[in-house]
């Protein structure tokens, strides 16, 4: 960074607006006061331009001084300071004011913090390195200490302490990876030793299946054997009971003659109940005839109906009619009766067959149902056999064709162990190179800090070289 240029106006003894161009390296300032010859170079206004450029700066003189003690009370110029900058190849113009109060950069507003970040120090380390002012003590009259607190502060040396902490905090990170690198190896060491332990224990419980299976298979042969005698004597018993049933069905009884039997007792039950209607009807009539030779016995000289004379001949005629209707009447009804007589011994008589054809027929439904009872219990048992029979053959193939899970097991672990001892063997390269770069971080935590101070014995010694030089080319050595 290079101040090139200074402008000023209304600024202490700057009345008028003035500009003052700088040169590299050191800038030795001297004058004349032509105005009092008698004060030789004091009062001239050397002390006031370098107030100008670190007001601009800093808001405040080398003394101290902030605006309201700066301003040029003999002027109508507003007080203001502006300086050129050449950084990283490029200008910016800072640029200060008084009334009103402004700072900007680029002619873009900004803070005092904004500025003190652009240039990279601040006001104690711009008089102790930049500008060394007539009131203030000169660097190289500084201790030590101080001297390379303001050179860590100007040329950002704090860099390498910060460097060393990152290069011990990385020592740090690295000692926690290989930590965690160990603690993994371990882990994968105690998985290691659980699964050789798993393979000796399952190596033995292939053996222990073999024998078990044998014993199972065993078993289940004799299971077998047994179930397949039971099925045949279920079988025999079965054809049997369908023999016994076949021959029994030849003496099922004619039930077709029930069927006659009912229409001969449906048709007798029918006449009779056309012969009740009869008697009925001649019973009316028998009634109706006494009813009428009564009334005509009862009557005086006239008929009942018409009102007209009636003499004893003519009632004697109507009621010889009326008896002779009642005789003709109850002729009918024992000639009925006696019918009716011979269809009720002819209804009970088939009413009996029926009754012992149905007796009969239930006997031998009970008789086939228990058959088919016994054939359907026999069925079962024979269909309930050969799915025993059918399951314990398709567990001895079951049993005979599965394999071995503990076989499967081993071959797992043994997968397992070379993927453990795979991973342990990278846990062990990548320590190694961890290590590796441990050892180079730990050897930057004190490297980062004697580059700093190779950095500040270079600098003082350019800086001792330089002031010596200025002095003899200003003829003051």
């Amino acid at each position: 960074m290079k101040f090139e240029n200074l402008k000023m106006g209304g600024f202490k003894c700057f009345s008028t607006e003035q500009e003052i161009n700088f040169v590299s390296g050191f800038n030795f300032l001297t004058g004349e006061n032509k105005k009092e010859p008698r004060l030789g170079k004091n009062g001239a206004g050397k002390s006031t331009i370098w107030d100008t450029l670190t007001w601009v700066l800093f808001g405040k003189t080398t003394r101290g001084l902030k605006a309201g003690d700066v301003v040029s009370w003999n002027t109508e110029i507003k007080t203001f300071v502006e300086v050129t900058i050449s950084k990283n190849g490029k200008k910016y113009i800072i640029k200060r004011t008084f009334k009103p109060n402004t700072l900007s950069l680029n002619d873009r507003a900004v803070t005092q913090q904004d500025i003190d970040i652009f240039l990279g120090f601040d006001y104690d380390s711009f008089l102790n390195i930049s500008l060394m002012g007539q009131f203030g003590t000169y660097f190289l009259d500084l201790k030590p200490a101080t001297q390379l607190d303001i050179f860590s502060k100007a040329l950002d040396l704090d860099l390498w302490l910060k460097a060393s902490k990152e290069a011990n905090k990385m020592v740090k990170v690295t000692t926690e990876e290989e930590q965690e690198i160990q603690n993994k190896k371990a882990n994968i060491k105690g998985k290691l030793e659980t699964v050789q332990e798993n393979i000796e224990r399952y190596e033995k419980k292939v053996s222990s299946f073999e024998v078990e299976r044998k014993r199972e298979l065993k078993e289940l042969e004799k299971e077998l054997a047994e179930t397949e005698t039971e099925l045949l004597e279920a079988e025999k018993k079965r054809d049997s009971l369908l023999e016994e049933y076949n021959e029994f069905l030849e003496t099922e009884p004619e039930y077709n003659k029930q069927d006659e039997l009912q229409e001969e007792l449906e048709a007798l039950k029918k006449k009779r109940i056309e012969q009740s209607t009869d008697i009925g009807g001649h019973n009316k009539t028998v009634r109706w005839a006494e009813e009428e030779i009564r009334k005509i016995k009862k009557l005086g000289a006239k008929c009942y109906n018409c009102k007209q004379d009636i003499s004893d001949e003519h009632k004697q005629e109507y009621i010889d009619k009326r008896e002779a209707n009642k005789r003709e009447a109850e002729e009918e009804l024992y000639k009925i009766n006696v019918t009716v007589k011979r269809i009720d011994v002819l209804i009970k008589e088939i009413e009996d067959k029926i009754e012992y054809q149905k007796q009969e027929e239930i006997k031998f439904r009970i008789e086939k149902d228990k058959l088919e009872r016994d054939i359907s219990s026999s069925k079962r048992e024979v269909k309930h056999l050969d799915s025993v029979s059918i399951k314990v053959v398709s567990e001895i193939t079951k049993i005979t064709e599965a394999e071995n899970p503990y076989t499967e097991m081993v071959v797992k672990d043994v997968e397992k162990t070379a993927i453990l001892e795979q991973q342990i063997e990278t846990l062990d390269e990548e320590t190694e190179e961890l290590l590796g770069i441990k050892k180079q971080f730990e050897y930057w935590v004190d490297g980062y800090k004697d580059i700093r101070l190779w950095v500040v014995e270079t600098a003082l010694k350019q800086l001792e070289l330089e002031v010596n030089n200025s002095l003899v080319e200003l003829g003051l050595d």
